[in-house]
């Protein structure tokens, strides 16, 4: 996860849980830095500049593994971000599609992406999408726009016994089509993930990787 070299990526990343309040009009979003955080909870947002040169890991071979996860999330506060996906990766392919909708104050967008990769760690996986239509966007941030990817991570608890629920991240990170992709010898299980911990997924939201 070390990389002496400072790689500049222009990006967003959301990250939901508790945060002071703080106006979006005070952020003045810089160019020179890599990703922009959003805390987002209980109507209160606040964004950050961050830097991703600590992400890129060694490359990650497939090996011929059909990596696969599904899943529907949505959130318990009526401002989160409800998703639904499909995404299925070998070495030759990439097939899939995700639906983004946010409704917010300040944040209101509705986005279709077609899966970029599929990385997967025992019953952990790393999604990745391009976004390929746009269907409502009215952000206080970054010109989101066609091809921009939107990256986050799943755990599949599995069904069997009493486990405990799934888990979604609360950080999402958006990139823009100048930025390296996050896919391949870029993805990473831990570090930015967990540094902001996950929401439970509740039913009838479900988080499924390669049928763990």
């Amino acid at each position: 996860m070390k990389n002496s070299t400072l790689v500049v990526v222009i990006g967003l990343i959301f990250i939901t849980g508790c945060s002071k309040d703080e106006s979006l009009e005070q952020i003045k979003l810089q160019k020179i830095s890599s990703a922009y955080t959003l805390n987002q909870s209980n109507g209160k947002v606040i964004w950050d500049s961050i830097l991703l040169d600590d992400m890129y890991l060694d490359s990650i071979n497939l090996g011929g593994v059909i990596n696969n996860t599904k899943g529907f999330f949505q959130p318990n506060s009526a401002n989160g971000m409800t998703i639904k996906w499909i995404g299925i990766q070998n070495e030759n392919s990439t097939t899939g599609l995700a639906d983004l909708k946010q409704s917010s104050p300040n944040i209101n967008f509705h986005f279709v992406l077609e899966t970029e990769c599929v990385v997967v760690n025992t019953n952990e996986a790393v999604y990745g999408g391009t976004i390929t239509q746009i269907k409502e966007l009215s952000v206080n941030g970054p010109n989101i726009d066609i091809g921009w990817r939107f990256y986050f991570k799943v755990i599949d608890n599995g069904s069997c016994g009493n486990p405990p629920l799934d888990q979604i991240s609360n950080t999402y990170i958006f990139s823009s089509p100048s930025a390296p992709s996050l896919c391949g010898d870029s993805i990473t299980f831990d570090g930015i993930w967990d540094t902001n911990g996950y929401s439970e997924v509740f039913s009838p939201g479900f988080v499924l990787i390669n049928n763990y």
